[in-house]
């Protein structure tokens, strides 16, 4: 089998695979290939071979239809998918994909593998994410998520605290967008990413208590603390501080003065007795 069409294959091994084809079953349907013109340039095209009778002879006859468009599109979105695959990876986190209408939610592997298990464990990929959702935490997280799914807070962003197949409790951050909506303006589609942040929350709630116990340590012991930043020489005290110095409680909480006092205080300066403001100052120049 020769003719002008098959000659001008970019690959003779498809060129081959065609041939085999239509030796086998007389017509070759919607083959793709990269074929060559005239000038050199290489296009992708779908291909279609028959043969019919015209009089008492066979005609072959071809139909080709240039696809390069959408074949460079494909390959677009191929290497997109490819890139966002890796980047989800790198960043160790996961996919969700939800169909509002029949409230499916798929996952990929990775967000599979966050919650201690595979996709293959799944019903077709499906995940019923509140059904894992922390007691305390559930009712604010699902009205969250149903407030996103009627457009009424925009984009997702939300974080609580899941338990894995495994048993382990984790904290998840979900962010995500509607993509489709119906003809009526409703939601139909949602997808997004998801990322285990246990390691971060537990650091933030580690900070958190330790300023707590500080606060704590501070009452108990009379003690203030200060701040002062020699770049932008703004002085700043907490509320301990501010007591010793003479303000009452309802200055330092008067929206008006409050950052007066607290964030930018001058004070604290001129109330140092006039015999010990000499060596102050020294020590405290010798320490910045």
């Amino acid at each position: 089998m020769a003719d002008g069409t098959t000659s001008s294959f970019a690959d003779s091994g498809r060129r081959r695979e065609l041939i085999a084809i239509y030796d086998e079953d007389g017509r070759v349907d919607n083959f793709e290939a990269e074929l060559e013109r005239a000038d050199g340039s290489r296009f992708w095209a779908l291909l279609t071979l028959t043969t019919i009778t015209y009089g008492d002879a066979p005609v072959r006859l071809s139909w080709v239809y240039d696809i390069n468009e959408r074949k460079v599109q494909e390959q677009a979105l191929a290497d997109g998918q490819q890139r966002l695959s890796f980047a989800l990876d790198a960043g160790g986190m996961g996919t969700w994909d939800f169909d509002v209408a029949n409230s499916v939610n798929r996952i990929d592997e990775n967000y599979a593998a966050m919650l201690g298990c595979k996709i293959s464990e799944l019903k077709s990929g499906e995940y019923k994410w509140q059904e894992h959702l922390q007691p305390e935490e559930q009712e604010q997280t699902i009205a969250a998520w149903q407030a996103f799914l009627t457009d009424q807070s925009g984009s997702l962003q939300m974080s609580y605290r899941i338990k894995t197949f495994t048993g382990d409790i984790r904290w998840i951050e979900a962010r995500g967008d509607i993509v489709e909506h119906g003809e009526d303006g409703k939601p139909l589609r949602a997808i997004g990413t998801i990322a285990d942040i246990t390691e971060r929350k537990e650091a933030e709630i580690a900070i958190e208590e330790g300023r707590a116990h500080l606060a704590i340590a501070l009452d108990a012991g009379a003690m203030g603390t200060w701040e002062n930043n020699p770049v932008d020489g703004v002085n700043r005290i907490d509320e301990n501080y501010a007591r010793m110095l003479g303000y009452f409680p309802e200055e330092i909480e008067d929206p008006s003065r409050r950052t007066e006092i607290l964030d930018n205080n001058e004070y604290y300066i001129e109330a140092i007795h006039p015999d010990d403001l000499e060596q102050v100052m020294v020590a405290y120049n010798a320490y910045l």
